[in-house]
C-alpha cells in the first residue's frame, strides 16, 4: 500500500524534479518469476557441466577399474557399469556455486549468497562417499566423514534453531536461566544450541544413508531427488516474498517521507525562485508544522544546490554501531568483574553499564554469547533466502544433468560420492527452511523428502526384525518390490517418482497454508500420516511374506536333507 502510494505521490511531479537515490519505490512481494529469471543461470551451468562432464567421467572411472560388476543377487545389470557419477554431480555442482558468487541479477543481489561452511560440507561428503567408492571404507570412516559435514553446519548456525522452535514453546525464551552454579548459568540457549546440534548429525546421518539406500535402481535416486528439489525449490520460493517483507515495507515508507518532503521543498521552491538552503528552512516559518521522519535506519537527504531529496539506507550503519556500543560495554564489565562475562545484555543495564538496550533497524538482530562475550548484529528473516534458492536450483540442474546417463540402461551409477552428496544437499535446504526456528516448514520439506526417509525407516525395522546387522544390504527395499511387482525397472521407477510427486504435493501444500493462511494444517499433517502409513504397511508386509517365505524354504530344504540321510 505504501509503495502505491508513493507512485500515487509521483504522478503529481514531472521526473526531472524528483530524484530518488535508490530510484522508484520496489514492489514489497518479490515474484517467484522475478527469483526464478535472476538465478536461472545458476540452473543452467548445473545442467550444462553436469551433462558435459559425465561422459568424461565415466571414461576415466573405467579406466581406473571403479566400475560396479553385476552379480546374482541385488546387482541385476548385465554389464558393469562405471560407478564415479558422484564426480561429475561435485563438479557441476561447484561451477553452479561458483556463478552464483560471480553474477547474480536484479531482485536476487540483495540476497546473501550460499555459506562457504555448505560448501566445506559438500567437500567432506564427496572425499568421504569417494574413499569408500574406491577403497570401500570402514562404516565407522563414513560415519566420521559425514559427522565432519554436519559441524560446518553446526559452525555457521545452519539448523542450529530447529531445535529451539520445537523447545522454546515448553522451555521458554533463550536468555531463561535454567541452573546457576556460582558464576556459570546454564540458560536455555544453550540447551537450544547443543541440541540442535545433536539434530543436525541425526539430520546428516540420517539423509546421507536414506538416499544411498534407494540408489538401488537405474535413475531412481536421481530422479527422486530431481522431485524434491522441486519441491523444496517451491517451498523456498514461497517464503523468499516474506523474508524482505518488512524491509521492503520500511524502503516504501521511507521513500513516501522522501516524496512528502519534497513536495514541500517544491512548494517553497515556487514562491521563493530558489531551493531552501536547508531542510529546517520548510518549518520556520510554521512553528507549528513538523517535517515527517524516516523509519529507524533510514536517513533523509537533501541536496540544496539542485533541491532533491532522497531515502537513503543507512541500517547497516546503524547496527555496526549498535554493536560497538554493546561490546564496548561488555570490556568494561568485564575489567571491573575480574574478567568475569556478563549473563546477558539486561546484566549491562541493570549494572548501569548500558543505559538501555539499543533499537535495532529492521532486518537486524542484536545477538550477544556469554559463553565468549562476542556481540553480533545477525540479519533476521531473508539470511539464507538466496542461499536456499541457489541450492535448490543447482541441485535441480545437475541431477537433470546426470539423469539421461543414468536412466536405464544406465551407463554410470553415482555411486557412494554422489548417493551421500544428494542425500547431504536435500537435508542442508531442508534445516535451512528452519532459520528461524520455523519447524513446520522443516516438517514440510521432510514430507517432500519421504521417500529416502520412508525406505531407510523400513529397511531398519526390516533388519531389526530378522535380527541381521542395519548395514547388511538386501533386496527387499520398497523399489525391489516394485520392480517384482510391476515386472521392470522402468515401471518400478516410475511408480516410485509417481510417489514422489505426491509427498512433494502434500508438503508444499503445508508449507503455503502454513505460509499464507491462517488455517490449520493438521488436515495435511494426516495426509502425510496416511499415505506414510498406507505405503510403509504395504512394505512391511511385502518384507514379511519374503522373510516368511525364505524361512519355510530353509526349513523345507533342511528336512529334505534329513530325509536323504541314510538311518542307522
Amino acid at each position: 500500500m505504501l509503495a502505491i502510494l508513493a507512485q500515487q505521490d509521483l504522478t503529481e511531479f514531472s521526473q526531472d524534479d524528483i530524484v530518488f537515490s535508490s530510484g522508484e519505490p520496489q514492489s514489497i512481494a518479490v515474484s517467484a518469476m522475478d527469483l526464478l529469471n535472476s538465478y536461472a543461470l545458476i540452473f543452467i551451468v548445473a545442467f550444462l557441466v553436469t551433462l558435459l562432464c559425465t561422459p568424461l567421467v565415466r571414461r576415466a572411472a573405467i579406466a581406473a577399474g571403479a566400475v560396479d560388476k553385476p552379480d546374482s543377487g541385488r546387482k541385476a545389470h548385465p554389464y558393469p557399469v562405471a560407478s564415479l557419477g558422484g564426480i561429475a554431480v561435485f563438479i557441476g555442482l561447484i561451477a553452479a556455486i561458483a556463478t552464483s558468487y560471480l553474477q547474480i541479477e536484479d531482485i536476487a543481489t540483495s540476497y546473501r549468497p550460499l555459506p562457504i561452511a555448505i560448501v566445506l560440507g559438500m567437500v567432506a561428503i564427496m572425499f568421504t562417499g569417494l574413499a569408500d567408492d574406491l577403497w570401500g571404507w570402514d562404516p565407522r570412516l563414513k560415519i566420521a566423514g559425514q559427522l565432519v559435514a554436519a559441524a560446518a553446519l553446526a559452525i555457521n548456525d545452519i539448523g542450529v534453531r530447529v531445535a529451539e522452535g520445537v523447545l522454546r514453546p515448553f522451555m521458554g525464551s533463550p536468555d531463561d536461566v535454567i541452573i546457576t552454579l556460582g558464576s556459570l548459568h546454564l540458560l536455555n540457549s544453550h540447551v537450544f544450541y547443543w541440541t540442535g546440534t545433536v539434530l543436525i548429525a541425526l539430520f546428516v546421518l540420517g539423509g546421507c544413508n536414506a538416499s544411498n539406500f534407494i540408489d538401488g535402481l537405474d535413475g531412481l535416486l536421481s530422479g527422486v531427488v530431481a522431485i524434491v528439489a522441486v519441491g523444496l525449490l517451491a517451498i523456498c520460493l514461497l517464503l523468499a516474498p516474506t523474508a524482505n517483507l518488512a524491509v521492503d515495507a520500511q524502503e516504501a515508507e521511507a521513500q513516501v517521507v522522501a516524496i512528502e518532503i519534497q513536495t514541500n521543498v517544491y512548494q517553497y521552491q515556487q514562491l521563493n525562485g530558489l531551493p531552501p538552503p536547508n531542510l529546517d528552512a520548510l518549518t520556520e516559518n510554521q512553528p507549528h508544522k513538523n517535517l515527517p521522519t524516516a523509519p529507524l535506519g533510514w536517513v533523509i537527504t537533501y541536496d540544496p544546490d539542485s533541491g532533491d531529496v532522497s531515502a537513503a539506507d543507512k541500517r547497516n550503519e546503524l547496527a555496526r554501531s549498535n554493536k560497538q556500543l554493546v561490546r564496548a560495554s561488555v570490556q568494561r564489565y568485564l575489567s571491573n568483574n575480574n574478567d568475569e562475562l556478563p549473563r546477558d545484555i539486561d546484566t549491562l543495564i541493570e549494572e548501569g553499564y548500558l543505559q538501555e538496550k539499543p533499537d535495532m533497524p529492521v532486518g537486524y538482530s542484536l545477538s550477544y554469547n556469554p559463553n565468549t562475550g562476542v556481540v553480533s548484529t545477525p540479519l533476521n528473516a531473508g539470511t539464507l533466502t538466496g542461499a536456499r534458492i541457489v541450492l535448490c536450483m543447482a541441485l535441480l540442474g545437475v541431477v537433470l544433468g546426470f539423469l539421461p546417463h543414468n536412466f536405464s540402461p544406465a551407463s554410470i551409477f553415482l555411486g557412494d560420492s554422489g548417493s551421500l552428496l544428494l542425500g547431504y544437499l536435500c537435508v542442508v535446504v531442508i534445516l535451512m527452511l528452519g532459520e528461524q526456528g520455523q519447524t513446520h516448514l522443516v516438517f514440510a520439506g521432510l514430507i517432500v523428502f519421504s521417500i529416502p526417509i520412508m525406505d531407510a525407516m523400513l529397511a531398519i525395522i526390516r533388519r531389526w526384525l530378522a535380527g541381521i546387522s542395519l548395514s547388511s544390504a538386501d533386496d527387499q527395499h520398497i523399489h525391489h518390490q516394485l520392480k517384482r511387482a510391476l515386472g521392470g525397472v522402468k515401471r518400478a521407477v516410475f511408480a516410485m517418482y509417481g510417489i514422489g510427486v505426491a509427498f512433494a504435493l502434500v508438503g508444499v501444500t503445508l508449507a503455503a497454508l502454513v505460509l499464507r493462511t491462517e488455517l490449520r494444517v493438521r488436515v495435511i499433517y494426516a495426509i502425510a500420516l496416511v499415505l506414510f502409513g498406507f505405503i510403509g504397511l504395504i512394505a512391511v508386509k511385502a518384507a514379511r511374506r519374503q522373510q516368511i517365505a525364505a524361512s519355510v524354504s530353509r526349513s523345507s530344504s533342511i528336512s529334505s536333507q534329513d530325509d536323504a540321510k541314510p538311518n542307522n
